[in-house]
């Protein structure tokens, strides 16, 4: 393995894993706390320096009066969405460079990996069996047990038969649906404040299918790159030309899918722990 490759798997498993899960627990305590978190928004967007005590308080009612602390929730679960996606596609990114390292090395193709992300994680739902030493170029379990003790043999057979579950299981999140997008078949009733709405295409004619393995990606990137998230999608789709079509996702906002959200991604990011620390006892023998 080379040098600056080694440097960068050891610096992720000390410091860079924390990037995707110290953010999704920093939303999700935000959501939880939506009633304070509410009222810094106001005091941060609307209300002038004063009296720090008269405008705390000043900030508390204005959030109550406008019932900010439930659109909050929304906001934040829409991130913390956002923040799953990416940490997805992170593991994404890290299998791709694993499966093309001897292409100028692991960290070139992690740092220069794009469209290739969607194609690693359809590729490994397409892969059966799932076999790891080839998915991802590594040596094959024969050589492994003519180079390694038996101990460190049992420990890495394990890992590889463990990951390859795990990547499964991350492909098929990366491939899930968020609610639907079709219009027709949308809950558009009074309920709508109980959903998040997340616009993907808007446009004169037809805007084409959504494939179900990119509704994920395009969804996650209408929140991180626009925010393009609708709390009155009901008012919206009633004010669209005849002439234009609207595509959208939904998902119900449930307190339960905010904690699930920040289990997932603690999930993926410790599958990429693993795939690492095993990459660097692999390396520890020469047989990267």
């Amino acid at each position: 393995m080379d040098a600056a490759d080694r440097v960068f798997l050891e610096d992720y498993l000390e410091f860079g894993y924390l990037g995707h899960v110290a953010a999704a627990v920093a939303l999700y305590r935000a959501a939880m706390e939506a009633d304070e978190t509410a009222s810094r928004v106001h005091l941060l967007v609307d209300l002038l320096p004063g009296d720090a005590q008269r405008t705390q308080e000043e900030a508390r009612v204005m959030a109550e009066r406008l019932a900010t602390s439930g659109r909050v929730e929304t906001a934040l679960l829409a991130k913390l969405y956002a923040e799953y996606v990416a940490t997805i596609e992170d593991f994404g990114a890290m299998l791709h460079a694993v499966r093309e390292r001897r292409a100028g090395g692991l960290l070139c193709q992690y740092v220069n990996c794009r469209e290739e992300v969607a194609e690693v994680l359809r590729l490994a739902l397409k892969t059966e069996p799932l076999r790891l030493p080839r998915f991802l170029n590594l040596p094959h379990y024969d050589d492994l047990r003519d180079r390694l003790p038996p101990d460190v043999l049992e420990d890495v057979s394990r890992d590889l038969d463990v990951l390859a579950g795990g990547i499964l299981d991350v492909a098929n999140m990366y491939t899930a649906t968020v609610g639907n997008d079709r219009p027709a078949d949308l809950p558009l009733s009074d309920e709508w404040r109980n959903h998040m709405w997340i616009v993907l295409r808007y446009g004169r004619g037809s805007p084409g299918q959504i494939r179900p393995i990119r509704l994920v990606a395009e969804s996650y990137n209408k929140i991180k790159h626009r925010f393009l998230v609708i709390e009155n999608m009901k008012a919206l789709v009633g004010a669209v030309h005849d002439k234009d079509t609207l595509v959208y996702a939904y998902q119900a906002k449930d307190r339960g899918l905010l904690e699930a959200l920040v289990n997932s991604v603690a999930g993926v990011v410790t599958r990429q722990m693993e795939l690492g620390a095993m990459l660097l006892t692999l390396d520890d023998r020469d047989l990267l």
